[in-house]
């Protein structure tokens, strides 16, 4: 319940907010704790089922690393997407839970099974990709996280399995740069997003 209240409060509170910056520091706090166990009960999950050992234990906290069930609670996608990446960025930079595989810089990329076709004359397309870039892009500003992705990717020279999934990679950064640019010169539909998207920039110096 705890972390479930934490991720969707993320959800609620935009990139430097004060409120995600505490709850950032309350998932360390919980990380830090002493590891204990505490009882838990298992419940049938079907009529009629039975449980052969109802009473165990569960160890608490354990943030650290990969937890899908914690996971599952950063799967949101709606008007909140970006404040979630933000969130989601910090913590996985963090090492407190492994939420690369819900990485938008991914979603930006014309290979993925998202990505629209810009070239059907349809504005939802340029207002989706919009939309992922300014998600995508908070696994990059803030200086502490894009310098963890950055030094991820620099192990890895190219992706070679789906499974584990590994985001990471220089062949990726290569291609998130790519993309970046493109958004930056892009000017059908007024310019993708309205603005100029610098972040390749950043990228630059780092590749």
């Amino acid at each position: 319940m705890v972390i479930q209240w934490a991720a969707r409060l993320c959800s609620a509170l935009p990139p430097g907010h004060v409120g995600q910056d505490r709850i950032i520091a309350f998932l360390e706090a919980l990380r830090d704790l002493p590891r204990h166990e505490v009882a838990k009960v298992v419940f049938p999950t079907n009529e009629g089922e039975i449980v052969e050992n109802m009473f165990q234990t569960m160890e608490v906290w354990l943030l650290d690393g990969r937890w899908l069930s914690l996971q599952e609670e950063f799967r949101e996608l709606d008007l909140r997407w970006r404040n979630f990446q933000s969130a989601m960025a910090r913590i996985k930079a963090l090492n407190l839970i492994n939420c690369e595989d819900l990485c938008a810089l991914e979603m930006i990329l014309p290979f993925d099974g998202w990505y629209p076709d810009l070239n059907d004359g349809k504005a939802e397309g340029f207002h989706w990709i919009a939309g992922q870039v300014i998600a995508s892009v908070q696994w990059i500003l803030r200086p502490e996280v894009g310098r963890y992705v950055y030094r991820e990717c620099r192990k890895f020279e190219r992706i070679v399995s789906d499974w584990p999934r590994v985001v990471w990679s220089m062949e990726r950064w290569q291609q998130w740069k790519d993309q970046f640019e493109f958004v930056a010169r892009e000017e059908r539909r007024g310019g993708l997003l309205g603005w100029r998207v610098n972040v390749w920039f950043f990228m630059r110096e780092r590749a």
